[in-house]
Order: structure tokens, then sequence, then C-alpha cells
């Protein structure tokens, strides 16, 4: 390098410089700088997540006066209904009330019984 003048020297030095900084670049920090954008965006979802979390968690005494209230209900209403099949006993009462009409039941067809939720169908 010593042939070379100082200023052919310093514009070497310079070009070496870039190249390496070029390398530099595109294999180190420019990946690095796409995971950091990522990783913020990626944050900013978690945060929101958070906020959303504690929200939900702020909500959670009332959710539960909520279910109490509603296994109360659940709990009056599943009293009301009866707990066995009472097609035989409804069977009686029709015919009963048809009798008491003067009403003459000349054919009845029962189904297939199809189970609901409380109730058989």
């Amino acid at each position: 390098m010593s042939k070379l003048g100082f200023g052919a020297q310093v514009l070497v030095f310079a070009i070496l410089g870039g190249i390496l900084y070029g390398i530099f670049h595109i294999w180190f920090y420019g990946p690095m700088q796409q995971e950091i954008e990522q990783k913020k965006v990626q944050q900013s979802g978690l945060q929101a997540e958070v906020e959303n979390a504690k929200t939900t968690a702020a909500r959670l005494p009332e959710f539960r006066r909520e279910v109490e209230r509603k296994e109360a209900t659940l709990q009056a209403l599943s009293r009301i209904l009866p707990s066995q099949k009472e097609v035989d006993d409804l069977l009686r009462k029709v015919q009963q009330l048809a009798a008491e009409s003067s009403l003459d039941v000349l054919r009845f067809r029962p189904e297939a019984t199809r189970p609901q939720d409380f109730y058989a169908e």
C-alpha cells in the first residue's frame, strides 16, 4: 500500500469500510431491526390482551353474582318441573276431562317420546 498515495489509500479504506458496513447491515443489522419490529408488534398485542384480561377480571364479581342468580332461578324452576315422566298421569287427566265434558275419545295414537333439555315431548 505504500506505493499508493495518501488520497488513494483513504479511498481504498473508505471502499473497504463501506463494503464491511454493507455486509454488516445486510447480515446482522437489517434482520435484527426486523426482529425488533416484530417483537414490538407482538408486545402491543400482548399488552392489549392484558388490558382485556384486567377488564374482565374487574367484572368477575359481577359475573359471579349473575351466575348465582341464574343458579337460583334454575333451582326454583327445577322444583316446579317434575323429576319423572308423568305421561300416564297426563293421559288419565285427559280421559277424565273428556268424560266430564261428555266427549268420547275415539282414537288416541301416542307417538314416541322425544326428550328435550328439561322436558319430554
